[in-house]
């Protein structure tokens, strides 16, 4: 008895305190905007490490790892957004136009990259344009072993780029969204010629 007594004031103020909202129900907007940018640096930097590449007899392992090091890299942080948008609230409009234009801005980054990953492939001809000074690096490509990884990588970044677009698209208005519709399609293409060459 003496114990029930004492807990009763505990028990009034815990019905009395308010409720803190569920971390779920947060808008994550601006968080996802910042990883987005971050996302986009990454990008930039896998195409550095794919231009320097110049298949030189003590370069090629160093730069393959530098290549394949920042693949994982750009995966790693679309997996980060993609779980940030997925924690989110859906976003009000001016959150959700501020998120779909900042997606839109790493449309070129990413062909940027893809392009430069297919001309490190092309021995003669890629699209109709010639390889350049591109076209002893694919047998050097293949010989490290390089290439099949970085088929793989191309494969699983195109998954999880669509992942990342599809959980954005859940919480974007119905008119932005049609725009990451848009913006997917043109990524797909990309992503599915970059592939095409290393298979």
């Amino acid at each position: 008895m003496h114990y029930s007594l004492f807990l009763l004031p505990f028990i009034a103020i815990s019905h009395a305190a308010p409720l803190v909202p569920r971390q779920d129900s947060q808008n994550l907007a601006p968080q996802l905007i910042e990883q987005i940018r971050s996302l986009g640096a990454a990008t930039k930097q896998l195409t550095t490490a794919v231009n320097n590449y110049d298949g030189s007899l003590f370069g090629v392992l160093p730069q393959g790892i530098a290549v394949i090091s920042a693949e994982k890299k750009v995966d790693s942080l679309t997996l980060e957004a993609t779980e940030t948008a997925q924690e989110s609230s859906k976003f009000v409009a001016s959150d959700s136009t501020e998120v779909v234009q900042t997606l839109a801005t790493q449309i070129g980054p990413t062909q940027d990259s893809l392009n430069a990953l297919k001309k490190k492939v092309c021995i003669a001809v890629c699209d109709g344009e010639p390889a350049l000074n591109n076209m002893m690096q694919y047998p050097q490509f293949k010989r490290t072993l390089t290439a099949p990884i970085v088929l793989k990588d191309l494969k699983t970044l195109k998954e999880h780029t669509g992942g990342l677009v599809a959980a954005v698209k859940e919480k974007v208005t119905a008119q932005d969204a049609g725009l990451l519709d848009f913006g997917k399609g043109i990524l797909d293409k990309a992503f599915d010629e970059a592939i095409a060459v290393y298979s």
